[in-house]
């Protein structure tokens, strides 16, 4: 069978995944010989060389992708909402020392921050009873992250003696602690760095942002464990019951089979697109996974081109580098991830049309057990109280609280201290176009619809302004290879590869039979 080239680039996609998961789980497997002869093939493919392929089009832009229709009727002057998902870091680590700055620009941060005595600031005890305070750090990329499950998580919050409000984070992570039956892959860290916060200065884009546009200082994880349930709230305004990363004492397979903001625009017509970098981790949304869906699947590389031909969507959410291949957590370095705000933002300003009519949300999705001193309140449950998604736990209670940034040129400069989490801008979403809610988390989630102004400022100053040195914190830590977790991506394989087997060898495999084999083979060894 030969596929109809409507649905060519969805296969491509999906192709490029599974491929790309394979090669991981052969690596970790200490297998990566058995694949050495298909490497070249392999990398050509991941790094988009599409050549050779039975009815390809001449050029990926001859695809018909839906034409993108930016012309959705939206209830305020945002017609573009951009979101990028960053990771592991709290509020204070990132923004504690503007607690001393004056109003607007004054956040709930670190008291004393810029004190020679370090006594004036919060600490936590460590396991010899040592106190560990509020200090200043230089490493701009963690060894590793602190634990920061759900069980770690609420000991962190919580204090050993289940009372002490954020006294846990350094024990914690000395004791190593995780949910049951959880595989250990986290070294001990420091505890000055669980504590630590940068100064002034360390991140140039960060301060640009924060003195031309919004800071968000009472925005927290939705959820108290680690990233894809966090993911998965942000787009799903739930997390379907997953409690953590793994999923040996949940469920057989890590996949979310929940409705997603997705479908909800998908259900009014309104346009969307995900750009991804070296994987998708959106893809462990069901939904995501089918044809109609994977065609919204889109290069990175070609977001600043969308941005300038006005082809921008009314939602596009944007994967970052996982770095996942290198087993080097790429994004957890803040300084890659300044780099990659800035570029967005530039390309977002390249164009003024685009840029008078969007919002570009950043946040991180949890603090990876790093501290931060304001206490996580309680929030709605998503799910009623005796559904199955609560029968781990019913999600009560907000995660860390973490750094989240709204910049557009139609948002106020100052700080919004409004309670809100990763829903709150599903909430805006979705009163933005009429959709229907999730969940009753962002049903009733705070949103920040009455910060949007009528008309554009035109006193923000160009981000290619600040100069950005990456070499900074270069060699200031280096990330140990650690074992790799590799539930989601066999599980991910095991679900897709039987379907992808199905399909037109002609066009999945470029007509490369030697591909067709090793792919077959690695089937019948490692999933069945």
């Amino acid at each position: 069978m030969i596929l109809e080239n409507k649905n060519y680039q969805a296969i491509i996609i999906w192709r490029e995944q599974l491929i790309y998961f394979i090669v991981l789980i052969y690596k970790y497997n200490k297998m990566s010989n058995s694949c050495n002869k298909f490497t070249k093939c392999i990398r050509s493919l991941i790094a988009g060389n599409r050549t050779n392929v039975v009815n390809q089009p001449a050029t990926l832009d001859a695809i018909d992708h839906n034409t993108i229709n930016i012309s959705n009727i939206s209830n305020t002057p945002i017609k573009h909402v951009i979101l990028l998902m960053l990771e592991n870091r709290s509020f204070d680590q990132i923004f504690g020392y503007r607690n001393d700055y004056p109003a607007p620009f004054k956040v709930n941060g670190i008291v004393n921050c810029n004190s020679a005595d370090e006594t004036t600031r919060n600490y936590n005890l460590d396991k010899d009873g040592n106190k560990i305070y509020q200090n200043p750090i230089k490493a701009f990329t963690a060894h590793d992250d602190a634990t920061h499950d759900l069980y770690a998580t609420l000991f962190s919050i919580n204090g050993a003696d289940g009372k002490t409000k954020n006294s846990g984070y350094v024990l914690a992570n000395q004791l190593k602690l995780k949910t049951s039956n959880n595989s250990d892959n986290t070294e001990l860290i420091n505890p000055a760095e669980i504590m630590g916060y940068f100064e002034k200065d360390s991140f140039p884009i960060y301060e640009y942002i924060a003195d031309n546009f919004t800071i968000c200082d009472n925005w927290f994880a939705s959820a108290p464990t680690c990233t894809l349930p966090n993911r998965a709230f942000g787009l799903c305004a739930s997390s379907d019951g997953h409690i953590n990363n793994k999923t040996k004492e949940q469920f057989d397979k890590l996949i979310y089979e929940c409705d997603t903001i997705f479908d909800r625009l998908n259900d009014k017509n309104v346009s969307w697109k995900v750009y991804y970098n070296d994987c998708a981790l959106s893809l462990v949304l069901e939904h995501q996974t089918k044809i109609e869906n994977l065609k919204n699947y889109d290069f990175f590389s070609n977001f600043d081109s969308d941005v300038k031909n006005n082809n921008l969507p009314a939602f596009s959410f944007i994967e970052p580098e996982y770095g996942i291949e290198s087993n080097t957590e790429k994004i957890s370095g803040v300084l890659n991830g300044q780099l990659l705000v800035k570029n967005i933002i530039s390309s977002l300003e390249s164009n003024p049309v685009v840029w008078n009519s969007c919002l570009f949300v950043t946040y991180y999705d949890e603090s990876g057990g790093f501290y931060d001193h304001v206490y996580p309140p309680p929030t709605t449950m998503p799910h009623a109280l005796n559904s199955p998604q609560n029968a781990l736990y019913d999600f009560s209670q907000y995660g860390n609280r973490v750094p989240a940034l709204l910049v557009s040129p139609l948002i106020p400069k100052g700080v919004d201290s409004t309670l809100y989490d990763h829903t709150s801008l599903l909430s805006f979403i979705i009163n933005n176009w009429n959709l229907k809610f999730l969940t009753e988390r962002d049903k009733h989630a705070n949103n920040f619809s009455n910060l949007i102004l009528n008309n554009s400022r035109n006193d923000i100053p160009s981000v290619n302004t600040v100069n950005l040195d990456l070499s900074l914190g270069c060699n200031e830590t280096t990330i140990k290879n650690r074992p790799m977790d590799l539930t989601f991506y066999k599980s991910f394989v095991e679900k897709h590869l039987i379907n992808l087997l199905a399909e037109g060898s002609e066009v999945i495999y470029e007509a490369n039979t030697e591909l067709h084999q090793f792919l077959q083979n690695f089937k019948n060894k490692f999933l069945t």
